[in-house]
């Protein structure tokens, strides 16, 4: 049966860096895969690790394919994944969003775009946001899964859409467009001279060939603002809809990592966003039974020395405390956001991802994150 993009969902994974938000991403997305779903993993991170999470010499911003282990319990399951080129992107958006090949081409091979694309501030929210509408509303699948970057840039992340919708305001556009064209048009006028004390001191410092391209850059960008504030506003609408959408929070158990997750949860909460859990990883894990009395468990048949007994029951006591220590921190923190929103908790486990066989050992610790798909 042909999937129809319009009833793909998404979930994205936001955190501070390093806490494992590709790994469990690319986990999930692997998961879904091999319970009969067709997923696809895409990065925006500028990390760039998913490929090393899956094994890969290199990935880009085209979907591949994905093998599948031989063991899984769905024939039909498809596993997908990209990531986010910035200057690949903004060529294929451009082109995708513009009214004719004519304009798309224009506005691409204006020098200014091209440096905008890799220098302007926020270029790689909104390119990543572009692609994530893409991916949603032209690409047969079952799910979306997001890597988003680290802390900070998430914020920038969440906050693009709003911002889009900002700067493409058609009151704002129509208060910039005739000084805008004027400016253009005095330029085209052989040996015209700007008319303005900015105008002047712009052509000095950038140079009037410059300032032709920057103009003419906006000319041609006021051109799209109708069909992409539509996008922009049904990407809103699939970024708000907690039936379409799922978001989680992946954090270590530490003071550092959680204050950094805080400032995310805070923002989706008063966003009004579908935060639906907060992943906990690498959380210190439970050692056997301890007996009160003696601190060893009773069944290991061991005769250890004094100070060997000393040394076993200092690790075992720093171990608990460092167990209660994490404890209290995560039950802390989820007392801080609504109470609908789960918990899951990854063990710190002794391994590397680096493959698809690595990923499978999350499995059982996100098993019930499946309800979310």
């Amino acid at each position: 049966m042909v999937k129809n993009p319009a009833n793909a969902s998404m979930m994205l994974f936001c955190g501070a860096g390093g806490v494992g938000k590709t790994s469990i991403s690319a986990s999930m997305a692997l998961l879904a895969a091999c319970n009969g779903m067709d997923s696809i993993a895409f990065t925006v991170d500028p990390a760039r690790r998913l490929a090393n999470t899956l094994g890969l010499q290199e990935l880009d911003d085209q979907l591949s394919e994905i093998d599948l282990p031989v063991k899984t319990k769905h024939s039909e399951g498809r596993f997908r994944a990209a990531m986010l080129n910035l200057k690949t992107a903004a060529e294929e958006l451009t082109h995708l969003y513009s009214p004719s090949s004519e304009l798309a081409d224009s506005i691409i091979s204006n020098p200014v775009f091209q440096i905008a694309v890799t220098q302007m501030s926020n270029t790689e929210e909104y390119l990543a946001w572009g692609k994530v509408y893409q991916l949603l509303t032209s690409v047969s699948m079952d799910t979306l899964f997001v890597d988003t970057a680290p802390a900070q840039s998430a914020l920038d992340f969440f906050d693009a859409p709003r911002q889009l919708l900002n700067l493409i305001n058609p009151n704002h556009i129509q208060m910039i467009k005739k000084p805008i064209k004027r400016f253009a048009f005095r330029h085209k006028k052989s040996g015209a001279r700007s008319f303005s004390v900015t105008e002047t001191l712009l052509s000095g410092v950038a140079g009037k060939k410059w300032l032709d391209d920057a103009v003419q850059l906006l000319i041609s960008l006021a051109e799209l603002y109708d069909d992409f504030c539509d996008r922009v506003h049904h990407l809103q609408q699939i970024l708000h809809n907690p039936d379409k959408t799922s978001i989680f929070l992946v954090s270590l158990p530490n003071d550092s990592s959680l204050r950094e997750t805080s400032m995310i949860a805070s923002m989706l909460v008063k966003s009004e966003l579908p935060l639906k859990a907060v992943i906990f990883n690498r959380v210190t894990p439970p050692l056997f039974p301890v007996n009160h009395q003696s601190g060893i468990n009773p069944n290991i048949e061991i005769r250890p020395s004094e100070k060997q007994r000393k040394e076993l029951r200092s690790f075992i006591d720093n171990h608990h405390r460092r167990l209660e220590y994490e404890t209290r921190l995560m039950n802390k923190f989820m007392k801080q956001l609504p109470r609908e929103i789960d918990s899951y908790r990854i063990p710190l486990l002794p391994l590397e991802i680096t493959s698809l066989s690595d990923l499978k050992r999350l499995h059982p610790y996100l098993m019930d994150c499946t309800r979310f798909f």
